[in-house]
């Protein structure tokens, strides 16, 4: 049974804005930085992203905040499956940001695909990294992904400007 990832954050000075509470740009960069160090620890390094010349790129993001978190405190950071597509070409991650006292803080969803460097185009991972994705947690609300559920009906991806 896999477990669960976790990652501690010490709140930078730099991680905070002008409300003197942790910056919205701070949770997703935490985010990223909990799922790109699961992927290391588990052997899909950045050089691994050069040999097979693919990159993780993020359709969307959504984040929720649910209680402020201050300068002076660490915070931890999780990683779960919360989907994937069954050509694994789409996967998202979700996230929980708690406080100290282990309470929930935020909580986020991000989607990804993987594409080719070389064609710009989406592709399907190799198969030792999906073995990697399989290592990690499936939340509670895990699904297969499907193509619908990588676009939204309320973006108007035919406007353009004339």
């Amino acid at each position: 049974m896999p477990k669960p990832f976790i990652k501690q954050f010490e709140i930078r000075w730099s991680d905070v804005d002008a409300n003197r509470h942790l910056a919205n740009t701070a949770y997703s960069a935490y985010m990223v930085h909990t799922r790109m160090s699961f992927l290391t620890d588990n052997g899909v390094t950045l050089e691994s992203f050069v040999a097979a010349n693919i990159g993780p790129v993020i359709l969307n993001e959504h984040l929720h905040y649910i209680r402020e978190l201050l300068p002076t405190e660490t915070v931890k950071v999780d990683v779960e499956l919360g989907g994937i597509s069954e050509d694994k070409r789409f996967i998202q991650f979700n996230h929980h940001v708690y406080n100290e006292e282990g309470r929930i803080a935020a909580y986020g969803e991000v989607l990804i695909a993987w594409i080719s460097l070389e064609t710009r185009k989406m592709v399907i991972p190799p198969e030792d990294w999906n073995r990697v994705i399989d290592l990690l947690v499936k939340s509670e609300s895990f699904k297969t992904i499907s193509g619908a559920d990588t676009r939204f009906g309320h973006v108007p991806y035919q406007k353009a400007i004339t």
